[in-house]
């Protein structure tokens, strides 16, 4: 079987959230994490779609966290936030 890209992980992600499940989703997330390293988009990509996890489990806190450091992520790499990247902050906490 052939390895998953980040595309195809966020994709798998995506499908299991869909269909309810939390923790399958939270963990392709995380094995986008791994597979990306440092390219802050990648990043900022699956930690909003990690906290959106969080938010389905009433887990403000670590959604607020997800949300923090995808956001330092893109600051570090690039000043200003972009207008559908705030969208998508705000949509999310």
């Amino acid at each position: 079987m052939k390895p998953l890209d980040a595309a195809g992980l966020r994709a798998r992600g995506d499908a299991r959230y869909r269909r309810g499940d939390v923790a399958g989703a939270m963990e392709a997330y995380r094995a986008v994490l791994e597979l990306v390293g440092g390219d802050p988009a990648e990043c900022a990509a699956a930690l909003a779609n990690r906290a959106a996890c969080h938010l389905s489990r009433s887990d403000h806190g670590a959604a607020h966290d997800d949300c923090e450091v995808g956001q330092c992520r893109l600051t570090v790499s690039k000043p200003v936030l972009n207008a559908p990247m705030v969208s998508a902050l705000e949509t999310v906490m």
